[in-house]
């Protein structure tokens, strides 16, 4: 049996991704980041998360099938190592599906109704009909994906929280209404996951706004030195006259400065915009200089994985496999605790 397979469950991790497009560096910094430090640290599963980008791109799934490999890409070179971490694709593990919809029968709809991201996401793609079955079992199905795992470590922003929260409830539930059935006397079968709390990416959009692809705002990942040069020379400024004092905190490059740069360069920085000593185009060069440095082994790490896409297919069978060895043991259980194994009695009872 694989290592990670066998490994204890107070360790584990489990994080995922949608594949709905490109990944850029605010994606890095607020997630990708952390994964590379946890997986030295824990035993991690990192899904590619395509069926839960169906419950809004189900009418696009070329969308999902065009960035499964390239978002798999951006995570190797942004340095998620396969031999450290398990890679796999939500799809491609059946039990964790079966396992949602077991859930799904003792999870009041209520609860699902009531979450904040369910209710944004309504107002914010009002164009588009979301009221379907897959979109609001969503947080059930992300349950099963982290209890499939019995990962009880969930690395989240404070924005995800409350899914996490209703993560836990269902598996509350299933534990209080099955858990005495188990042989050795009351047990929970399902572990009540954690949120592993991570700053959010304080990276804004190159137009101050938030940072997204359908913004036109971003720079990608393993983006040229050139167009990172051009994107942050075109980046918004709070200021047209050098000479006039500035207001770092409301301009974007210098939020790019707070996290690329260090504490001395910002207070450098920060001091000259407001006394107005400091041109922007100036203010700019450091940062190309910092991003295409961080960029620079992103790009080399993706090389043998664009020369030779097959070894995305290597990892991807090598992750699902032990993915799969996992969940389904897990699914075992839980078909056992809700009696849904129907093994053959000793004896079956007389006809009256």
């Amino acid at each position: 049996m694989d290592n990670q397979t066998n490994m204890s469950i107070e360790n584990r991790v489990f994080s995922g991704m949608g594949p709905t497009g490109r990944l850029h560096i605010g994606h890095y910094h607020g997630a990708l980041k952390n994964w590379c430090h946890l997986q030295h640290q824990h035993t991690c599963f990192f899904m590619i998360a395509d069926m839960a980008a169906l419950t809004t791109l189900y009418d696009s799934i070329d969308v999902i099938q065009n960035s499964i490999w390239e978002m798999l890409v951006d995570w190797l070179a942004a340095g998620v190592d396969p031999e450290k971490a398990t890679i796999f694709i939500q799809s491609r593990v059946p039990a964790q599906v079966e396992l949602a919809w077991l859930l799904g029968m003792s999870t009041p709809i209520p609860w699902l109704q009531e979450i904040p991201a369910y209710k944004e996401k309504l107002a914010k793609l009002q164009g588009k009909n979301l009221q379907t079955l897959g979109f609001l079992a969503d947080p059930v199905m992300q349950a099963a994906d982290i209890l499939a795992y019995k990962a009880t470590q969930i690395p989240v922003g404070a924005d995800q929280v409350e899914h996490l929260r209703v993560a836990g409830e269902i598996a509350h539930r299933f534990n209080a209404l099955y858990g005495q059935r188990h042989p050795q006397g009351p047990h929970d079968i399902l572990p009540q996951p954690q949120p592993l709390l991570t700053e959010q990416s304080q990276l804004p959009g190159l137009d101050g706004e938030k940072m997204s692809k359908s913004y036109g705002n971003a720079i990608f990942l393993r983006s040229s030195a050139s167009l990172i040069a051009e994107k942050v020379q075109g980046m918004a400024v709070a200021r047209d006259n050098v000479h006039v004092p500035g207001n770092p905190n409301a301009c974007p490059v210098f939020k790019f400065h707070r996290v690329y740069s260090p504490r001395t360069t910002c207070d450098s920085v920060e001091h000259a915009c407001r006394s107005g000593r400091l041109n922007c185009g100036d203010c700019k060069q450091p940062l190309v200089q910092s991003i295409t440095e961080e960029q620079n082994p992103m790009r080399e790490r993706a090389e043998p994985f664009l020369a030779k896409p097959s070894l995305l297919k290597d990892i991807v069978d090598a992750g699902c496999d032990k993915a799969r060895a996992i969940a389904e043991t897990t699914l075992v259980e839980v078909r056992e605790i809700m009696g849904l194994s129907y093994r053959m009695p000793l004896e079956l009872p007389e006809a009256l």
